[in-house]
């Protein structure tokens, strides 16, 4: 027999074959031309499905009409129709349930190996009453290797037209979505969304002409026509969540979808794990290059944020946590910031502070660090923390070590500092030994980021530096919003007006962003003595926008809480995070199963701030 996984996209023909009993046929001819006339909603036409791009319309519909009465088995034509069918469709009913046909070719169909695309339609009966079954045995009952019915209990999926159950049109839903893969829920509520613009468009073409013209105009200006009056109209409607052109994902959907890109991004993440513990700083299979301390630290960081990483267990991400620490004396890390050789570069210092990140994030989720492991892991953290020392210059904090360098403190070195301070407050550590110096470092560190913000550019924001320092980085500026927020929530520290005022429309803005949207990168450069000698050290980074403005969107929202803001502004970044998450997350998360691990590993992170469902 032929096995699903053997069979090509070429091979289908028919998105359903239905079978049924003949007495039942005029729910078969109805479900058919049901199936094949429905017009599958803008969003759920044109996925992928499978690794195939789904029509506007489901057709076609196998539906065979001639009696098999006098047949000794299903015959040629039967069996290539059911192996060329991606679904199969079963009308139960007491009479289906006792048909030798439709229970052979659902057996058959199964033998496929296609189990789990078997879908059931209730018109009559009762399922697993012994008196009015409605469902063949080879529905209810797993196949076994042999081929034939076993006694393992299926679950079958189905819809139900009989009296106060889904009804036709919610049973004809529930088909389709099982039979594309997607959330009930999804389907139903980009079809009702349709079927309301719908109404509205009938309900405008019998009002007179003038109500016509003015309800016309304001469709326009909803979906951004650039009409007289649009900010105005978009406005109101914003203010009363009117809005039909531009209505958001619900948050079910989008808690939903981010939960589905999480799980895949940790277990890439997980899969690029090699024995050593190590994490590869590439995804792309078979690939490997040198073990990085960063690029592993904010990869875990990004797992540990998970409440239940997928491809992850406690010992696991304990192991790889200590991974760059383990032996204590000649430990990676301390090779690469305590004692290095001349012969090596001088260490940038994003490795460290996300070192100080990860092991705050461990000591905080008691259920992974048992007791015995926890002065361990506390005693890593207190040697990163000494490893960042030469990095503090002037109240702010360098990319490359030493106080008597070129390079003034920057504003990347600074947020990743300031969250590393953050996470260390959160899990009630304190710095080198002192809570009281950690508070005062975090303070002086968010100052330094409020006071290097730019106003005199069109976009207002954070610069690079040398080349890039009259540049505003976006991914940049959206990560220092992020963690300024955070430290408001968590450290009680205000944010300057014209910061919170340059925010809200960047956030916004974000709304007509698709995955294109460029990521820009930024070189750090200083002139340092590196063991005696004067030397000159450069560093390139990219700084991702997508995951950042989820984080900072989040914080926005948390702040809106306990601050009220204009109704509308709530609206706009709600519909802002919904279109990143559900219309551009899964485009930008895709390819991430061969790209660099710090990009599944910040986007992992951003996705981490949208709340489960």
């Amino acid at each position: 027999m032929e096995d699903s996984s053997s069979a090509t996209n070429s091979d289908f023909k028919y998105w359903a074959f239905i079978s049924y009993s003949h007495q039942d046929e005029l729910w078969a001819s109805w479900l058919h031309k049901e199936l094949e006339a429905y017009r599958l909603p803008r969003g759920v036409a044109g996925m992928e499905f499978r690794g195939e791009v789904v029509p506007r319309h489901l057709k076609p519909v196998f539906r065979d009409r001639d009696e098999l009465a006098g047949a000794s088995d299903l015959g040629v034509k039967l069996r290539r129709a059911l192996e060329q069918s991606r679904t199969r469709s079963v009308i139960c009913s007491e009479k289906s349930a006792r048909s030798k046909w439709v229970g052979e070719e659902v057996r058959y169909f199964k033998s496929l190996g296609r189990a789990d695309r078997v879908l059931c339609l209730i018109v009559s009966g009762e399922p697993y009453d012994d008196a009015m079954e409605c469902f063949p045995k080879e529905i209810r009952f797993q196949l076994g290797a042999d081929g034939q019915v076993s006694d393992e209990v299926a679950e079958p999926l189905a819809a139900d037209v009989r009296p106060n159950k889904d009804g036709r049109k919610g049973a004809l839903l529930k088909l389709v979505a099982g039979l594309l893969d997607i959330g009930f829920d999804r389907l139903r509520q980009r079809d009702a969304r349709r079927r309301k613009i719908r109404q509205i468009q009938m309900a405008v073409g019998m009002v007179s002409a003038v109500v016509l013209s003015i309800a016309g105009y304001i469709l326009l200006g909803d979906m951004g026509v650039g009409v007289p009056g649009r900010d105005a109209i978009q406005l109101a409607l914003d203010r009363k969540e009117w809005s039909v052109a531009r209505a958001p994902a619900s948050e079910e959907e989008v808690s939903r979808t981010a939960r589905e890109l999480r799980d895949k991004l940790s277990v890439w993440i997980s899969g690029a794990q090699a024995e050593s513990g190590w994490i590869s700083q590439t995804l792309r299979k078979g690939e490997r290059l040198e073990d990085s301390i960063c690029a592993q630290a904010q990869a875990l960081v990004a797992v540990a944020g998970m409440r239940e990483p997928k491809g992850w267990d406690s010992p696991k991400l304990l192991e790889a946590t200590r991974k760059p620490f383990v032996p204590k004396a000649g430990s990676e890390f301390e090779a690469r910031f305590i004692k290095q050789a001349e012969s090596d570069l001088a260490p940038d210092s994003c490795g460290a502070f996300w070192c100080v990140s990860l092991l705050s994030n461990m000591l905080a989720r008691e259920a992974t660090v048992p007791p015995e492991s926890r002065q361990a892991v506390g005693e890593d953290l207190r040697l990163a923390q000494e490893a960042l020392q030469p990095y503090y210059k002037d109240g702010g904090w360098t990319m490359f070590p030493g106080s008597t360098q070129s390079a003034q403190p920057n504003s990347y070195s600074n947020v990743l500092a300031l969250q590393a301070l953050l996470d260390c407050k959160r899990a009630g550590q304190p710095w080198m030994g002192s809570e009281e110096s950690r508070d005062e470092i975090l303070k002086s560190t968010a100052d330094w980021l409020q006071k290097s913000f730019e106003t005199n550019h069109k976009i207002p924001g954070w610069t690079g530096t040398g080349e890039n320092k009259y540049e505003v980085f976006d991914g940049l500026t959206l990560q220092i919003y992020a963690v300024l927020l955070r430290a408001r929530a968590e450290a009680g520290l205000e944010i300057r007006p014209e910061i919170m005022k340059a925010m809200e429309p960047h956030l916004v803005g974000c709304v007509e962003r698709s995955a294109a949207f460029p990521v820009a990168s930024g070189e750090f450069e200083s002139n340092l003595t590196w063991f005696g000698r004067e030397t000159v050290r450069k560093e390139a980074y990219r700084f991702l926008w997508f995951p950042w403005a989820l984080q900072a969107m989040d914080g926005w929202l948390d702040y809106a809480e306990t601050h009220p803001q204009p109704k509308e502004q709530v609206v706009r970044i709600r519909r802002a995070r919904a279109h990143l998450v559900v219309d551009v997350g899964p485009t930008i998360v895709a390819p991430m199963e061969s790209d660099w691990l710090f990009i599944a590993a910040e986007t992992l992170y951003g996705l981490s701030s949208v709340p489960d469902p």
